[in-house]
């Protein structure tokens, strides 16, 4: 009659109850047990009190990562045309994952800036990248720029670097 053989006469009468519908959701009729019987079935950590919003607030859960990851994209490194210290952008090309930018005013002044997608591996690249004679690098976010220089004069090339320092 039971699928599974209850192990005590307490049990059987509660199972014989509960078979007949007599007890569903009532307390335990026997005197000093006050617990509610229920009938047991597995549950799979979806289920809300709201009904139908249980497979909703898991759906939730796993597009969370998705939107702030897509939230976060950065815009891309923009090169103004002029900067202060008398500098023109004269030439800018685009190579791929790579901007390839030519000043000029005190003197001739390469910028390339690569789009690494990743800002570890911006930053990786500027920690190994080994010093080179006219030659500055840095990493600003995702990007890892690298200015060279031919015969410019020192105090204008400063203001040229610290403004593409802070560009956004």
């Amino acid at each position: 009659m039971y699928p599974i053989a209850p192990r005590c006469a307490r049990m059987r009468k509660m199972a014989r109850l509960t078979a007949r519908g007599k007890i569903r959701g009532q307390t335990d009729p026997s005197p000093g047990r006050e617990h509610i019987s229920l009938i047991a079935r597995p549950r799979l950590g979806t289920e809300s009190s709201v009904p139908g919003f249980g497979h909703g607030l898991l759906l939730l859960l796993l597009m969370i990562p998705l939107f702030v990851g897509c939230s976060n994209a950065e815009k891309p490194f923009a090169l103004p045309e002029t900067v202060p210290g008398d500098w023109h952008l004269k030439e800018k090309k685009q190579e791929g994952a790579k901007t390839l930018a030519v000043y000029e005013g005190h003197g001739t002044v390469h910028v390339e800036v690569e789009d690494t997608k990743v800002p570890a591996v911006a930053f990786e690249k500027a920690q190994r990248t080994r010093p080179q004679p006219d030659t500055v690098f840095f990493d600003k976010g995702r990007y890892f720029v690298t200015i060279r220089w031919e015969q410019a004069d020192r105090d204008a090339l400063k203001q040229l670097v610290r403004t593409l320092q802070k560009q956004e």
